[in-house]
This record gives structure tokens, C-alpha cells and sequence, in this order.
């Protein structure tokens, strides 16, 4: 949920432009969620080696797919 481009005006020059952001998250997303994601940036999330291998496993298995494998999810590219 909070993974959004900036242009460079606001990511360099306006340091992220925090207050801009702030009012497009609660616009988008509701003051629920925002509070959620800013309780969630002040816990500490501790993972196990075995966490870390699962992710590797599913990240391992999300690459092996290809574009080609999905082209009604990217109706923009020309087919050959």
C-alpha cells in the first residue's frame, strides 16, 4: 500500500514532500489506514532464518514467470 513513485520535484527538492503525501495517503487509503502504517513504523519485525528462506522460495518461484506467460495483463505490447 505504501509504495508510490514521486516525481524528482518532490522526492529531491521537497524531501518526499511528507505533507503532500500525507493528504493523498488519507485520500486514498482513509485515516485508518494510515494509522495502521504509521503504528507500524515504529515496531520492530524480527525474522528467523527459515523466514528468510521462505521469502527467497517465493520470490525464487515469482521470477521464473515471464511476461509471455501473462499477455491479457499487458494488452500495450506487440506480440510477435
Amino acid at each position: 500500500m505504501n509504495a508510490h513513485a514521486q516525481c524528482p520535484a518532490c522526492n529531491l527538492f521537497k524531501q518526499g514532500n511528507g505533507p503532500g503525501y500525507a493528504k493523498f495517503m488519507y485520500s486514498r487509503y482513509g485515516e485508518g489506514a494510515v494509522e495502521r502504517l504509521e503504528q507500524l513504523s515504529k515496531e520492530t519485525t524480527k525474522l528467523a532464518r527459515l523466514d528468510y528462506m521462505e521469502m527467497i522460495e517465493k520470490y525464487t518461484v515469482k521470477q521464473t514467470h515471464s511476461i509471455d506467460d501473462y499477455p491479457d495483463n499487458h494488452p500495450e505490447r506487440v506480440w510477435a
